[in-house]
């Protein structure tokens, strides 16, 4: 684009990886080459001024499903059509639920998008952060590469994760095409699955109905003036909208995925919105006996003087 500028080059084997390839290709600020494997990075390689590579600032991006045996101890078992592997110290119940999860999301979607369930889904899961800063999605629960069917998710001991609404997400503009509002395939996502950030969904609703000052339903969908605002109260009430859609009639997200792009185009479920709201406001604050962050190894830190 200019003098300077960072260039993105994407190449491929095949024309389909190279389709799938665009809709995940995140510009780098730096010169540097990534490869792929699987949908994951395998190495990332900062490059000099003159395009080379310099062996000293290699990374090994390599996701831990595949890296040789033996450098990790891993685990595998089949469960529903999924093949499942993991590392750490994951419960097998644990996988399953969250493999149940994701084929719940799916179907929920499934019921008027007509997304399908792919035929042999496979989780990678892990109950460390291991690697996870060089993937591509650092900042989620989950990563998807919808071309292979696989899912690598950051699971806790006794937390439910994104409970497969990245998935959903991913899947679903798969199978539709992007959706003419930028936030609604992660909506809809988070809607099906019923969970977000590991707490079920309507107990985050009951939290933010007592908040002040919500962003208004014009700001949720045009997302003007909610930039500042914490995606953690803009996501949970974006996924609210869509879920009083679809109790009225689920086939109206089809229509509004292509056309609804403007406030008027989700006015007939104003009210419905508003009301929701404040029946979550009168409910009782859920009690939580404990929480699984609270005892997460990646919380703890040092404090170095001198």
């Amino acid at each position: 684009d200019g003098d300077g500028l960072p260039m993105t080059l994407l190449c491929a084997e095949q024309e389909s990886q190279l389709a799938h390839g665009l809709k995940r290709l995140q510009p780098g600020t730096f010169p540097m080459l990534r490869l792929y494997r699987g949908g994951f990075p395998v190495v990332q390689v900062e490059l000099n001024s003159l395009g080379r590579a310099r062996r000293e600032r290699w990374t090994n991006c390599k996701p831990w499903h595949n890296q040789p045996t033996g450098v990790v101890e891993r685990f595998r078992f089949h469960h529903a059509g999924w093949r499942i592997d993991w590392v750490g110290d994951l419960e097998r119940e644990e996988l399953k639920a969250y493999a149940d999860a994701v084929d719940r999301t799916w179907q929920t979607l499934g019921t008027w998008s007509g997304l399908q369930r792919p035929k042999s889904p496979k989780l990678f899961a892990q109950d460390t952060a291991y690697n996870w800063r060089y993937s591509d999605a650092p900042e989620a629960w989950a990563q998807v590469d919808v071309e292979s069917g696989s899912v690598q998710a950051l699971l806790l001991p006794g937390h439910a994760g994104d409970g497969g609404a990245e998935a959903g997400r991913a899947f679903l503009e798969d199978h539709l095409g992007p959706a003419g509002l930028p936030w609604l395939a992660e909506a809809l996502g988070v809607q099906a699955s019923g969970v977000y950030w590991g707490r079920p969904l309507a107990e985050v609703w009951v939290h933010l109905a007592r908040l002040h000052d919500l962003p208004s339903l014009q700001a949720l969908i045009t997302g003007r003036g909610v930039e500042r605002v914490s995606p953690h109260l803009i996501t949970p009430l974006r996924a609210l909208l869509v879920q009083v859609v679809a109790d009225q009639n689920p086939e109206q997200l089809l229509r509004l995925w292509t056309e609804g792009l403007t406030p008027a185009d989700w006015k007939p479920w104003w009210g419905m919105f508003a009301e929701r709201l404040g029946t979550y406001a009168a409910e009782p604050r859920p009690q939580r006996a404990s929480d699984p962050l609270a005892d997460w190894p990646a919380r703890l830190g040092a404090a170095l003087q001198g």
